[in-house]
C-alpha cells in the first residue's frame, strides 16, 4: 500500500480536469452517513470522476471535528484510494493547527490543501515563516485553497510569488469568484496547478491556464463537466458566450448560493444517492425550492 501511494504522489500530473468538491453525507442525527458517502463516491466514480476535494467550502466542514475528520479520511483511504486522487481540506486559524491536520492526513491520502492562516495573509515575514514550519514539519503535496470568503482576504500575490516555484507546491484553488485575482495567478501556470472553484467562472476559465475546475454541481452533474472539459477548447468563442448565459441562468434559477448544500443534497436524496439531512445552521429550504429541484430531477437537465 505504501508504495503504491508513493508512486501515485511522485505523479502530481494525475489531478487534471474535474475535481469534486464533496459534500458530507449526513444521518438525521448528524453524525456522519459513511453508506452513503460510499454510494456517492462510486457512483461518480462510475460517470469517470477521478479526483475528490474532502472538506472543502461544501462539506459543511466547519460543523465536523476533527476526529470525525479522521474518520472520515481513513474510510475514504481504505475505500477508494487505488481508485482516484484524494485531496484533503486541512485548515485552521493557525499554523499549529493546519499542520496537525497534514500529518494525519498525509499518512492516508495523495494530497493536502490547506489555507493560509490570516496572520501569515497580512504579513509577509509570517507568510514566509508559516510555509517554510509546513514544508519542514510535513511531507505532503500542497494545493493552496484561497477563499477569502472563509478567511478574510486572498493569499496575496506579492507573497506568493516567493513559493510559487517551491517544489512540493503543486496546486492553487481559487474560490475568490475574482477573475482579476485569478489572471494574476495565471502568470504562475507553469510552475503551479491553477484550479477555479466557482460554478459560475467555469466557462471564464477556459482561457486562464486552467489545470482544472472544482465546481460545487459536480457533486450531481459530472457528466456535464466533464464533457464539457473535453469540448470547450473546440467551440469558438460565440458558441462559449451562449453556453455561459445557459448554464449562469440554469444555477441562478435552481441553485441560489446559500442554498446550495442543502439544494445538492435534497436532489441526491431523491434520486436514491444520499440522504437528505444537514446542519440545520445553513438554514431550511422553502417548499417552493424543494418543488424547483423535484421538477429538475424530472426534466434531467444538464444530463
Amino acid at each position: 500500500m505504501w508504495l503504491k501511494r508513493k508512486q501515485k504522489i511522485a505523479s502530481v500530473d494525475n489531478v487534471k480536469g474535474l475535481i469534486v468538491p464533496l459534500i458530507t453525507p449526513l444521518n438525521e442525527d448528524l453524525s456522519i452517513d459513511f453508506i452513503s458517502l460510499k454510494t456517492h463516491i462510486s457512483w461518480l466514480l462510475n460517470r469517470g470522476v477521478r479526483n475528490f476535494f474532502l472538506f472543502s467550502n461544501f462539506s459543511e466542514n466547519d460543523f465536523l471535528s476533527f476526529e470525525e475528520k479522521k474518520q472520515i479520511i481513513t474510510y475514504v483511504e481504505r475505500e477508494f484510494s487505488n481508485k482516484a486522487n484524494i485531496l484533503v481540506g486541512c485548515f485552521g486559524e493557525s499554523t499549529e493547527q493546519i499542520i496537525e491536520q497534514v500529518l494525519f492526513a498525509e499518512k492516508h491520502a495523495d494530497y493536502c490543501a490547506i489555507n493560509v492562516p490570516f496572520s501569515a495573509i497580512t504579513n509577509e515575514i509570517f507568510f514566509m515563516d508559516f510555509f517554510e514550519e509546513l514544508f519542514n514539519r510535513t511531507k505532503s503535496n500542497i494545493f493552496i485553497y484561497n477563499n477569502p470568503f472563509l478567511f478574510k482576504r486572498n493569499v496575496p500575490i506579492i507573497a506568493f510569488d516567493k513559493i510559487a516555484g517551491w517544489e512540493r507546491l503543486v496546486g492553487f484553488i481559487d474560490a475568490s469568484r475574482n477573475l482579476e485575482y485569478f489572471k494574476s495567478l495565471s502568470n504562475y501556470s507553469q510552475v503551479v496547478k491553477l484550479y477555479q472553484e466557482p460554478d459560475e467562472l467555469f466557462y471564464d476559465s477556459v482561457n486562464l491556464n486552467c489545470s482544472g475546475i472544482v465546481p460545487f454541481l459536480a457533486n450531481i452533474y459530472p457528466k456535464f463537466f466533464l464533457d464539457s472539459i473535453k469540448e470547450v477548447n473546440s467551440l469558438d468563442y460565440v458558441s462559449i458566450v451562449k453556453k455561459n448565459a445557459s448554464f449562469l441562468s440554469f444555477i441562478r434559477e435552481y441553485f441560489p448560493m446559500r442554498s446550495r448544500i442543502q439544494l445538492i443534497k435534497y436532489f441526491l436524496s431523491g434520486v436514491g444517492i444520499t440522504q437528505p439531512f444537514f446542519n440545520k445552521e445553513l438554514g431550511d429550504l422553502s417548499e417552493e425550492q424543494k418543488e424547483k429541484i423535484e421538477s429538475l430531477m424530472k426534466k434531467k437537465a444538464l444530463a
